[in-house]
């Protein structure tokens, strides 16, 4: 009886030490696009997979300091198979999944930030509650990923119109500007992922003013400061931040 007592004891103390190991913490996966020999666009000397992942180092360094648990798809300059990537950012505890792309732009005359979010599509059925087919993107998920575009955009200042790029599907009850800054579009990076999801480019590599903003030492944690509040406020997160820095909106 003693022994059996103990067990259960033992058992009882083993099983708190394992919930107060659970990490709490709200999680956001950070994907930097590419990586390896998957270079990315290329303009001149500025490759792409590079600014991904230094954009996406700061992102990680922020999130975490302000409270969050960070899953990067990669952290080095590793070429990244696509279906693990996807495995990797499904059957996480994420709440948000940020893509980043520092992409070129033909024209050059785009400027960043610009975000894209996956428009919903004809093969996801009715019921939300329902398992929905991979690929499958919802109208609930596709305004969730809106709504998080626009919150990130708002905090960097912005234009969160729906740019006249964007694709039909997701332009009911929105009114289109050749100079807004949130698209509804296919894109690679969001195609097969079922949680809030949005690619981000903070820059593009064909903008000189682009490369000489975030040139400059600062630009960049500026940013990914930024984008947490975004998110945070997108999450209903209330953050402390004994000083914050310069420009950043409340």
């Amino acid at each position: 009886m003693k022994t059996s007592l103990f067990i259960l004891l033992l058992s009882v103390f083993s099983w708190g030490f394992a919930q107060a190991d659970v990490d709490t913490r709200p999680q956001v996966v950070i994907d930097p696009g590419h990586g390896g020999s998957d270079t990315g666009s290329k303009e001149g000397s500025e490759v792409e997979k590079t600014w991904n992942l230094k954009i996406a180092e700061a992102l990680s360094k922020a999130f975490e300091a302000n409270g969050y648990q960070v899953l990067m798809t990669r952290t080095s300059d590793d070429d990244l198979d696509s279906e693990k990537r996807i495995n990797t950012i499904n059957t996480s505890n994420a709440k948000v999944v940020l893509s980043i792309h520092a992409d070129r732009e033909w024209t050059g005359t785009q400027t960043g930030p610009f975000f894209v979010v996956e428009p919903p599509n004809q093969s996801a059925t009715a019921d939300v509650d329902s398992i929905q087919p991979l690929g499958a993107i919802t109208a609930l998920q596709y305004h969730a990923s809106l709504k998080l575009a626009r919150n990130i955009g708002q905090k960097l200042g912005a234009n969160i119109s729906m740019s006249d790029l964007s694709d039909s599907r997701g332009l009911a009850g929105e009114v289109v500007s050749p100079n807004g800054k949130v698209a509804c579009l296919p894109h690679q990076s969001l195609r097969y992922i079922s949680k809030p999801a949005v690619v981000i480019t903070p820059l593009f590599i064909t903008s000189a003013s682009d490369l000489k903003k975030f040139g400059e030492s600062t630009a960049i944690d500026d940013f990914a400061l930024k984008v947490v509040v975004g998110v945070s406020d997108n999450l209903g997160i209330v953050l402390k931040l004994p000083t914050p820095t310069a420009g950043v909106a409340k």
